[in-house]
């Protein structure tokens, strides 16, 4: 099965994104004697990587993070979005102030949003916006800084409000 793919590199490592799933590939390619368009995507390629727990969570995964209280959460949606409402215990650093906020020293983040700072290898650092599309933005703005275990909540508020008032 032949498909096109687009590359983005980051921190070495090449990211092919193909059918809205980003699949990692070792910054040695598998593939060197294909040209990259030609690349062939195998279901038994040990090139191709999507076991990575800490990307993309679900509802699930994402509720048992909130409850073990283990997460560091950060809101990327807009001061008034919220106000409106929000999940326990995250902090709104708004999209456009992501990349200010990951460069800040230790300090200087403690002081503006009151909590102490995530580290590059930081497993419980999980981002989230509305639906899952700046919150995904956020993520891979945060691996290209080196936050390369920082994953986001697909479903966003929207969903976790939702599945929330069902109970």
């Amino acid at each position: 099965m032949l498909r096109r793919f687009n590359f983005v590199a980051a921190s070495n490592v090449i990211y092919v994104l193909t059918a809205g799933r980003q699949l990692s590939v070792s910054s040695r390619l598998c593939f060197p004697s294909r040209p990259f368009w030609q690349l062939q995507l195998l279901s038994t390629s040990k090139c191709f990587s999507t076991d990575r727990p800490w990307y993309d969570l679900n509802y699930t995964q994402f509720k048992q993070r909130v409850n073990k209280e283990d997460i560091q959460l950060i809101d990327v949606r807009e001061p008034y979005e919220y106000k409106a409402g929000q999940i326990q215990n995250s902090i709104n650093i708004p999209l456009g102030e992501v990349e200010h906020a990951l460069k800040m020293s230790d300090d200087a983040f403690m002081q503006k949003y009151g909590t102490k700072k995530p580290s590059g290898d930081d497993t419980n650092f999980v981002f989230h916006c509305m639906g899952g599309v700046r919150s995904r933005k956020a993520m891979n703005l945060a691996h290209s800084f080196g936050y390369n275990k920082a994953s986001h909540y697909l479903g966003g508020y929207a969903e976790w409000v939702q599945n929330e008032s069902e109970k």
